[in-house]
């Protein structure tokens, strides 16, 4: 088989689209998963509520980003089974149907015409009544299949050409799966070592027809080792895109034991906090409905009365922060991990990556015995057997593993750089250290020190612009994974693999950047919730070592850096003005907002900065900007590039965009208002004691002047009045007298006591903002007379829409 970047052609059945194929390949490197798991019934049979699947398919995809579901149902005719697939498209999310096989569908076509991305098949047993009618659904409709089987019933390899059949009836990939909280024939059965031993014949068969294997819930010394790239313990679980995302599976495994009323609210309240605010009744709620403690109420209690008692053993004692304190409970913490393995994994080399013999393990294979392996060096990489493993890729896994473009030009430029410039500086101990938390620093190096699991950042590596490369040396331990913190929640990680790794993040001016673990280009980890990894490096960013999930301690030597033509410290010392925009799908409308300031007049354009928050390619910023840099260079143009995820989040991308400026003032401008050419001028009168100013109002533009402005017919800075005597609404000083954000300049020391509200929405955000500044530094000054220009966007929708102006 080629290589995925290789592309060999998909292997289709029949009419199939090429958006539904899938590859097969060695991958060196694995995606995370992005697929979810969401029931329609629950696990006693009763029916979940429409809105509250509708609720569930929204939830993951803003909180778990998911792009693909697995709707676990009887069949693909349930009630409502075709309006979630509809609904589901409308996050950008395709969908699959997971059965179990106990009744058949409803005729040969049943799954034709559904816009299905693929079939999961759970049957009790590869001989259960009704999966070949499945098999055959799937392929009349051209879709392929996954197949999970409980290990206690593999058939016998020797049968009846098991692997033949299934790769006739366009398999995939099969699962044998020692216990799943989803499919019950995996909770009746027992597993049985002779059970295990059939897998050494079955999947070499299977895989020699081109079908995926994975072996689900065994421990490795349980499996042969021939076997060991297809064992899949929940490390290696959650790290692969054929399976599920963690957050959205452990949840589903949740939900899946409750009723539709509780599962109803838990949802509506996990959607609110992740899509309005977090509301205090449902932080307290919440709790109680996903793991329902009413029988450990007294112990709560209790606990409450007497955890200031030293005697109760599990009250709280703070670690002494010095070097002999943190060993001492890094080793008391390896005691207690040893005690949890037992004697026979806790000296098995393959400890860190396996989940050893499990309760669930015990409990559905109770004859199969574990034992330790002995070998070199402790296995760190949960994904050390897996580079071996067959894979297959569908169409949105295929996108994702491949490459972005340019990628392996920009590793072999940064590889070059490493070998054959000098960096620029070096920041060693003395110039950064761990933030929030003890440390030590060496001579050599940083040594950090973690007794939890967490992410832990350095401090500031420095203020940077593109283009930059930074490159340290990890080394003395082990962390899940390492890289670069460039943001509050943007993140560029890897895993560690091995003890010691070199880490290099190369960005060039354009901010397209590339990690490098060891010099090789490496895929940064995508996560769920607040994390993100970002598309492009902002204009300006303050660079962090990140590690998480440390093994007791590990030490970062020194940074080297490169950097390049950035701006000089002479060049933002000029700068007195700082806009801040952000702009989502208002490509245009920006392009004449951004005119309006650099045709501002009585003051010099060197003392001006743009500072842009935009989601790249989501419309035309980045061709646009590029222009105005050309155009006028005396400009200081900064980009604050964010995921597609948080183009609902005005308050997060203008509160970090505000981070990034310089300036004295900094004026918070609309994509769709143009300023007087006075206004800087007047803002650059103020006095020490004014730190807000706002304009008289705002003038409503119709259509038809809106177009001529957009179509460069009327330059509005040498027609201003003129335009203000056009048609169309003037609105003075609205919303009760408190400038909202169209337009608002505020002193960039404000912003150390006063931010924007982070909400997932900017409903009276902006009107937050203003009184919050007017209470802690006083009223705004108001230029009488001064009015604001607003272009028509044909519609209320001014924030977050969906079409291009």
């Amino acid at each position: 088989m080629g290589d995925v970047n290789g592309a060999d052609a998909p292997r289709n059945a029949g009419d199939r689209g090429a958006h539904d194929a899938m590859t097969q390949s060695y991958a060196e490197q694995r995606i995370p998963p992005l697929r979810g798991l969401i029931p329609v019934l629950n696990a006693q049979g009763r029916p979940y509520a429409m809105i509250d699947l509708k609720r569930w398919i929204h939830l993951a995809s803003v909180a778990h980003k998911i792009k693909k579901a697995d709707l676990l149902a009887p069949t693909a005719q349930t009630n409502g089974f075709g309006e979630l697939i509809e609904y589901a498209r409308a996050f950008d999310i395709r969908v699959s149907l997971r059965t179990d096989c106990s009744i058949p569908p409803e005729n040969a076509r049943a799954l034709t015409g559904l816009d299905l991305l693929d079939v999961m098949l759970c049957p009790a047993s590869d001989d259960a009544p009704f999966v070949d009618e499945w098999l055959a659904a799937a392929h009349n409709a051209g879709l392929r299949v996954r197949l999970q089987l409980p290990v206690a019933a593999i058939p016998d390899p020797s049968g009846d050409g098991f692997a033949e059949r299934l790769r006739k009836a366009d398999v995939a990939a099969v699962n044998f799966v020692v216990r799943d909280p989803f499919q019950p024939s995996t909770q009746r059965g027992k597993t049985a070592a002779g059970h295990l031993a059939k897998l050494a014949e079955m999947a070499p068969a299977l895989e020699k027809n081109g079908i995926e294997v994975n072996v689900i819930g065994a421990p490795f010394c349980a499996i042969d080792k021939a076997l060991w790239p297809n064992v899949v313990n929940s490390r290696q679980f959650f790290l692969d895109h054929q399976h599920y995302q963690r957050e959205n599976y452990e949840l589903a495994k949740i939900l899946y034991k409750k009723g539709p009323i509780i599962c109803g609210k838990i949802i509506l309240a996990l959607l609110r906090r992740h899509t309005v605010q977090v509301d205090l009744i449902d932080e307290r709620l919440l709790p109680w409905l996903l793991w329902s403690p009413w029988k450990n109420a007294r112990m709560a209690a209790w606990r409450k009365l007497t955890r200031h008692l030293r005697f109760f053993r599990s009250a709280p004692k703070a670690v002494e922060e010095t070097v002999e304190a943190l060993e001492r409970e890094m080793q008391r913490l390896r005691e207690a991990e040893a005690e949890l393995c037992g004697p026979v994994c806790s000296t098995c080399y393959l400890r860190r990556i396996c989940d050893r013999r499990t309760p669930e393990f015990r409990k559905a294979a109770p004859g199969v015995a574990v034992a330790a392996q002995k070998g070199e060096d402790l296995v760190a990489s949960p994904l050390h057997f897996s580079v071996r493993q067959h894979k297959y890729f569908d169409a949105i896994d295929q996108v994702r593993y491949t490459m972005r473009e340019g990628m392996m030009a920009l590793a072999h430029e940064a590889n070059l750089l490493l070998v054959n410039r000098p960096s620029t500086r070096l920041l060693t101990s003395a110039d950064y250290g761990v933030d929030k938390t003890y440390y030590d620093p060496m001579e050599g190096g940083v040594r950090w020190f973690s007794v939890n699991n967490s992410e832990k950042r350095s401090t500031s590596l420095g203020q940077f612009q593109p283009p930059f490369t930074l490159s340290f040396m990890v080394a003395g331990g082990i962390a899940e994974y390492v890289g670069y913190s460039v943001g509050r929640h943007a993140r560029l990680l890897c895993p560690m693999e091995a003890f010691r790794h070199e880490i290099t993040l190369h960005v060039d001016a354009d901010g397209n950047h590339v990690l490098l673990r060891d010099g090789k280009a490496v895929r940064p980890m995508e996560f769920e919730g607040a994390y993100y990894t970002p598309l492009r490096i902002g204009g300006l960013v303050e660079p962090r070592i990140a590690l998480w999930n440390i093994d007791g301690n590990i030490v970062t030597q020194a940074v080297r850096v490169w950097e390049g033509d950035g701006a000089s410290a002479k060049d933002v010392e000029r700068i007195k003005f700082s806009f801040v925009t952000v702009c989502t799908r208002y490509a245009r409308r920006l392009q004449a907002m951004l005119r309006s300031i650099v045709h501002q007049r009585g003051v010099d354009l060197s003392q001006i900065e743009i500072v842009i928050g935009y989601v790249p390619g989501l419309d035309g910023t980045d061709d646009l900007l590029d222009s105005i840099h050309w155009t006028f260079p005396e400009v200081r143009l900064l980009r604050a590039p964010f995921p597609q995820e948080r183009t609902h989040s005005k308050g997060y991308m203008i509160n970090e965009a505000c981070a990034m400026a310089s300036g004295e003032w900094v004026i918070l401008l609309d994509a769709d208002t143009m300023l007087p050419p006075q206004f800087l001028a007047l803002v650059d009168q103020a006095g020490p004691d004014t730190h807000f100013i706002a304009t008289d109002g705002r003038k409503l533009l119709e259509r038809e002047v809106t177009a001529r402005i957009l179509l460069g017919e009327i330059d509005p800075w040498d027609h201003w009045d003129e335009l203000l005597q056009t048609p169309g609404e003037y609105r003075q000083r609205e919303a009760k007298g408190i400038p909202i954000g169209f337009c608002q300049a505020v002193r960039r020391s404000c912003f150390e006591k006063v931010k924007y509200n982070e909400f997932e929405h900017f409903e009276t955000a902006d009107m937050d903002f203003a009184v919050d500044i007017r209470r802690e530094f006083g009223l705004e000054k108001r230029l009488d007379g001064v009015i604001a220009l607003h272009l028509d966007h044909g519609g209320s929708r001014w924030y977050g829409t969906l079409k291009h102006f």
